[in-house]
């Protein structure tokens, strides 16, 4: 699966700099080990 990281990033909610931002499954596999919610998926 290709990442389309520049048109996630249009409607990217997180506030924070991070080398996963934009790269969404990245960021919710990350988030899943840690047992942690991202922030696009906390409302």
């Amino acid at each position: 699966m290709e990442c389309k990281k520049e048109e996630n990033l249009k409607n990217c909610t997180c506030k924070g700099e991070c080398e996963r931002k934009g790269k969404c499954c990245e960021c919710v596999l990350h988030h899943k080990q840690k047992g942690s919610l991202p922030v696009c998926l906390r409302k």
